[in-house]
């Protein structure tokens, strides 16, 4: 009796040490990552996707600009060309009358590696101011009626879709990538 459960629990531990080593392997295989630095100062190059307007877009609308080409460390690609960036518009003022022109600007933030890490950028900013109609206020207040005169407002601030903007990355940035064999 004392040999077959002397057996039995050296049949168990011999079970139990088979799995532990494969348990060991699978994940030592599972695991063949790498970390890599995304240097602060590295170059982003944006498009916008939509045209940004001062008068659909308010102060902090969120905006989605597209990474246009990859971004790559040590020959490895840390951020997928398409890319989405996140930013917001900063600055909103619509045109109003007596020809005064709308004003919009945008700040992208941040991108997300090809981890999904955020990564901090900076430098992507754009404003444009709508063209100023003052003058045609003045002349066609003199010449017609001083109220329509009045009444002619300016042209909207307006980022147009495909607009490119240039910008790096803020802080150094660390992600996990599949390690190349």
């Amino acid at each position: 009796m004392f040999t077959k459960s002397l057996k039995s629990k050296i049949g168990s531990l011999a079970v139990v040490a088979a799995m532990v080593c494969f348990c060991v392997s699978s994940s030592s295989v599972a695991a063949q990552t790498k970390e890599i630095t995304i240097k602060a100062g590295t170059p982003i190059e944006a498009t916008t996707m939509y045209e940004i307007n001062s008068k659909t877009h308010p102060v902090g609308t969120i905006v989605e600009l597209k990474l246009l080409n990859q971004v790559m460390v040590k020959g490895q690609v840390v951020i997928p060309a398409g890319s989405t960036i996140k930013g917001r518009v900063t600055q909103c003022k619509k045109h109003s009358i007596f020809g005064n022109p709308g004003e919009i600007a945008i700040d992208a933030t941040t991108i997300n590696a090809a981890d999904g890490t955020p990564v901090p950028v900076s430098g992507l900013m754009m404003r444009n101011e709508g063209k100023s109609r003052l003058g045609w206020a003045i002349i066609t207040g003199v010449s017609c009626l001083p109220l329509v005169g009045f009444l002619i407002p300016g042209q909207q601030g307006i980022i147009p879709a495909g607009a490119q903007l240039s910008g790096n990355v803020m802080a150094n940035t660390t992600i996990t990538v599949d390690a190349e064999e």
